[in-house]
């Protein structure tokens, strides 16, 4: 796996939108302008993950991506005590379907939304419902896992990680 820095990813194709230099995303990055970085199967070309950094407002997207190159998950990091909460977790499911499809033709999407005080609103939308319920965090439950630290350039592994129990997986 290898690292692509651009300015914008193209999940439909696969591709980076203005592409960057390593050295020209860590100036972007430092200037607190947006950017992403991919990670990338250098045999197949393949993004699995793309994280999409704003450092000046703290704000960090991570998509990822399965084999036909759908976004099946996205995490949505905002700022909170000076650090990262994960304060949005957005799952598609495309059932049978062996090809790609943006994310609005998505056969269902489940959304959770979580607040540091442990409360938040669960999003279910299928193809014959459509409901929300809110959520409060039981007593035997942490939000630990939801907290990171703002990452330094090239540090994406751990709010890269699609299992948020389990230890950071390389990412490039």
């Amino acid at each position: 796996m290898s690292l692509i820095y651009c300015e914008r990813w193209n999940e439909r194709l696969c591709k980076p939108i203005g592409r960057l230099g390593a050295d020209e995303a860590k100036v972007v990055h430092e200037s607190g302008e947006p950017y992403a970085v991919a990670s990338v199967d250098e045999g197949t070309g393949h993004a699995d993950r793309v994280v999409e950094l704003a450092m000046r407002s703290n704000i960090v997207r991570v998509n990822f991506l399965d084999e036909y190159n759908r976004v099946e998950m996205i995490y949505i990091f905002g700022p909170a005590d000076g650090r990262l909460f994960l304060q949005d977790i957005t799952t598609y499911d495309y059932g049978d379907v062996k090809k790609y499809l943006g994310m609005s033709r998505s056969r269902v999407v489940e959304i959770n939304e979580f607040n540091p005080d442990g409360t938040g609103v669960y999003h279910y939308k299928g193809p014959d419902e459509r409901y929300s319920q809110e959520l409060s965090l039981k007593d035997d439950r942490s939000l630990d896992l939801h907290w990171e630290a703002v990452p330094e350039f090239g540090d994406y592994a751990s709010i890269a990680r699609g299992k948020r129990s389990g230890p950071a997986v390389p990412f490039g």
